[in-house]
């Protein structure tokens, strides 16, 4: 549509200053023959060397004048023939017409004032207003525009063919650059979908990609990166979940296979009930620990905070590996206040206190000390959990 509207901007601007070039030379033509008629005190004459014009002559591109003088014909071109060149009821200017001979043309109508040839004698003096004054005079003149025709429709030929060439060359330009940008992104497709969900390490190269593209692909290496990093995350916590929980469910298997192996008295059998029991709860701190882990990923993670008394939460948690650390000659050393406060959801921090001291058991060189401290600092609390592990 651009083109076009430039086309026909361009034809309209052409034809504008064709058409008054075209005006002007029909003007100068007008102003030579007015200057052909003379004033000579009280008649009108026509310079007769104005029919010998060879454009005035007849011929198949003759052009035409007729000059009037009060209405009455003064004189005519050769050209005219028997016919009459009609002037402009409207008064002086240029009009489209059809000219004597059929053809179509311009037709300058030009009123005007004879020249002054005849002057008063100065010895006379006669008054001035004796002399007449000159009559007033008409003049047309036409010109078929069969040539300018000509030249206006090469230059729309012209035009066409050019908007019509620069529509080919952009609709080919347009078709390589979607080519092109169609094969990119299909490389593109093909690499994310070659991509492996269970490695999703790999990264997409975004060389020879449209600089478009560039930013999808960067922002796609970040999302797997992501991805990767989550998969391994996940990935190290079920090999870890796995470790954890193998350790009691062989002690619930290995307590149960010896029950079965003989009959023995009710105390036994009560010393076993409380091992496993001691092993299941270990094993529902563990599965409650992964629940909790999934519901913070998810977002989902819900808290109420309240004042906890932190000795108490600690002593607590420390309960559930005691056995664990019996067994493997740990010493506990505390260094909590009674009553220290701490403003915290108690569920999460029991959580949290029993997997510092569960790992500080479990990781303890055996027959070597755990340290477990509470302090106030400022409007926060400190808990330090430490072994004697090396790193």
């Amino acid at each position: 549509s651009d083109l076009i509207l430039l086309g026909l901007a361009l034809d309209l601007l052409a034809r504008h200053a064709l058409l008054t070039a075209f005006d002007d030379t029909l003007r100068a033509q007008g102003a030579a023959i007015a200057s052909m008629v003379e004033w000579h005190g009280r008649r009108t004459v026509f310079d007769e060397n104005a029919g010998t014009l060879s454009e005035f002559a007849p011929g198949e591109h003759s052009e035409f004048f007729q000059v009037w003088v009060d209405g009455k014909p003064l004189a005519r071109s050769p050209s005219l023939g028997g016919s009459q060149l009609a002037p402009s009821p409207s008064g002086s200017g240029v009009r489209w017409s059809t000219l004597p001979d059929g053809r179509r043309g311009r037709i300058l109508t030009l009123t005007f004032h004879p020249v002054l040839q005849e002057r008063p004698d100065p010895e006379r003096r006669a008054p001035a207003a004796t002399a007449p004054a000159p009559p007033t005079a008409s003049l047309a003149v036409g010109r078929d525009s069969e040539e300018l025709d000509r030249t206006l429709a090469r230059l729309r030929w012209a035009m066409l063919g050019l908007s019509a060439g620069g529509l080919v060359l952009l609709a080919g330009v347009l078709g390589l650059v979607i080519h092109r940008g169609t094969a990119s992104v299909g490389r593109l497709s093909r690499a994310i979908g070659a991509v492996d969900a269970n490695h999703p390490a790999a990264r997409l190269e975004a060389a020879g990609l449209p600089a478009e593209l560039t930013p999808v692909v960067e922002r796609l290496n970040e999302l797997l990166a992501r991805l990767a990093d989550a998969l391994e995350r996940e990935r190290a916590f079920t090999a870890d979940v796995a470790h954890e929980l193998r350790t009691p469910l062989a002690g619930i298997r290995a307590t149960l296979e010896v029950c079965r192996t003989r009959p023995r008295d009710p105390a036994a059998y009560e010393t076993a009930i409380d091992r496993t029991m001691g092993m299941i709860v270990q094993m529902q701190s563990l599965v409650q620990n992964m629940l909790m882990l999934a519901r913070a990923e998810g977002g989902e993670l819900a808290h109420d905070a309240a004042a906890v008394d932190l000795a108490e939460t600690l002593r607590s948690a420390w309960r559930l590996v005691e056995e664990a650390a019996r067994a493997r000659r740990l010493q506990a050393h505390w260094s909590v206040t009674d009553g220290l406060a701490a403003r915290a959801d108690e569920e999460l921090l029991r959580m949290v206190a029993g997997n510092l001291l569960e790992n500080a058991a479990a990781y303890a060189p055996p027959g070597s000390d755990i340290h477990i401290s509470a302090a106030a600092e400022g409007d926060a609390v400190c808990l330090s959990v430490t072994n004697d592990a090396p790193g």
